[in-house]
């Protein structure tokens, strides 16, 4: 059976680039970087530019989410919690830009009536 996903609903908070530096997203697992940044539980900072971008903002739900699932679930930590949050994106990523192509419809049909 698959493992019971305990993350309790987040709220992205849109932030501008001046505002986050080099960060993409922000969690308010980090305690120091929740305290600099006024990061309150259950919220997820993101940087603008990503949140715009639909394929981006796919790609960066997927991280987070599986992210913090890994750290309170499995007490991970953030490094290793990172990186198989990165593979769960990169296959995420995948499926997102087969589903968004479109299906190639059939050529008209030649027959006449």
């Amino acid at each position: 059976s698959l493992p019971k996903i305990i993350v309790e609903r987040q709220k992205f908070v849109v932030k501008s680039r001046e505002e986050m530096g080099d960060y993409i997203a922000l969690n308010w697992l980090e305690p120091r970087l929740a305290k600099k940044f006024g990061i309150k539980k259950n919220q997820i900072f993101v940087r603008e530019d990503w949140w715009i971008d639909a394929v981006k903002r796919s790609r960066l739900h997927t991280h987070e989410l599986v992210e913090i699932n890994l750290r309170l679930r499995n007490k991970m930590g953030y490094e290793q919690a990172h990186k198989i949050a990165n593979i769960f994106e990169r296959n995420a990523l995948k499926v997102i830009k087969k589903a968004s192509t479109p299906i190639p419809l059939p050529p008209p049909s030649r027959r006449k009536h």
